[in-house]
């Protein structure tokens, strides 16, 4: 067997799809993968190269098999910036933690709208592991970010009256080397100076407001996908409560998937042109089939062979 990885533009790094030569035929697994992000050369690199290819099967992702196009990245910072833009105090915002992608969008927004993005510890590890591979992403150093040192154990970090070996034995060893960052900030510091930072607040961490007090003129900016489940209505619903106790207003949604479209998978395996198509990590496997009779849907305990 042969193996050629091939980088495709997804919401999260390191997404790759895999050209398969084997001794049967060549398979495509395209791992998840989408169009609309900021490597979308990437997707249709792989695609050029698999075309060039006498493919025997497929293996491809229908996450949003039944869905048309969407938001794209480029629609996120228009519009969430534009929000943030207009907001007059402290502008909260929640997407998905490991979202490189996602991530840039709101660095972008915080130079275009000359606030500081303000992101917690486990950014900054991820932002200088990144950093040792390329320039594709921000360094901790960078004028528009920060970090925010949320309060843990006695919760006395930043404070003049207790010696800071004392305070940082609340942060873990890992933790401790960002404490003393230039940039690194208390509540203190986001809440005395609100008009300036974009702060970074999933749902685990609202109750780093009690402590920040958004002001009235805050927004809260939400960039992740809809609840689709009981547990993630339940998350919707404390969230909501926690923007009622502090009179926040809804939440503004604005979000872009780490997936391709119906229309887009079907473009690709018709240029592809496969023997064999496999849908996985999908809830509708049978929906390709209204466009392709080679469409075999997947069984738990099931062998296929070419």
């Amino acid at each position: 067997m042969e193996i050629v990885p091939h980088e495709v533009d997804h919401s999260l790094p390191g997404a790759t799809a895999y050209i398969i030569h084997t001794s049967e035929g060549t398979i495509l697994y395209t791992g998840d993968f989408r169009f609309h992000g900021y490597k979308r050369d990437a997707t249709e690199a792989m695609i050029d190269a698999a075309s060039e290819e006498n493919i025997a099967a497929v293996i491809v992702e229908g996450t949003r098999i039944t869905e048309e196009a969407g938001n794209t990245e480029t629609d996120v910072f228009n519009e969430a910036g534009k929000i943030i833009e207009e907001t007059q105090k402290l502008a909260i915002v929640n997407f998905p933690a490991r979202d490189l992608a996602r991530l840039l969008t709101f660095h972008r927004i915080a130079e275009k709208t000359g606030r500081k993005l303000v992101l917690n510890f486990k950014h900054a590890y991820l932002l200088e592991q990144f950093q040792a591979l390329g320039d594709d992403y921000p360094k901790i150093s960078d004028p528009s970010l920060c970090f925010f040192a949320d309060r843990k154990g006695w919760g006395i970090f930043g404070r003049d009256d207790y010696p800071e070996i004392i305070a940082a034995q609340d942060y873990k060893r890992w933790e401790r080397g960002y404490l003393d960052l230039p940039n690194t900030l208390t509540y203190r510091d986001v809440k005395q100076n609100q008009s300036e930072y974009m702060f970074y607040c999933t749902y685990y961490q609202l109750n780093e407001l009690i402590d920040v007090r958004p002001e009235p003129g805050s927004r809260y900016v939400r960039s992740i996908c809809e609840p689709f489940n009981d547990e993630m209505h339940f998350d919707e619903r404390r969230v909501t409560n926690w923007l009622n106790l502090y009179g926040l207003g809804s939440a503004y949604q604005i979000h872009a998937s780490g997936h391709a479209s119906g229309p887009e998978i079907t473009e690709m395996l018709q240029k592809l042109a496969p023997e064999k198509i496999y849908p996985i990590h999908t809830e509708h496997p049978q929906h390709l089939k209204e466009s392709f009779p080679q469409v075999q849907t997947i069984d738990t305990g099931i062998v296929y062979t070419l």
